[in-house]
């Protein structure tokens, strides 16, 4: 999945081997895996929780 909104980015679930790019924050509530396969890039802060 590759996504590049100018806004935040909230996901709900776990975020694996993707490309999330954000103008704003990224918001992730189910952790982040993918073996080195993807990238999370934020113009604010990015947070991962399980």
């Amino acid at each position: 999945m590759k996504l590049k909104p100018e806004a935040t980015i909230i996901v709900t679930g776990l975020v694996k081997g993707s490309f999330l790019q954000a103008d704003g924050n990224v918001l992730i509530s189910g952790g982040i895996s993918g073996s080195h396969k993807g990238s999370v890039i934020s113009g604010g802060s990015v947070q991962a929780a399980i």
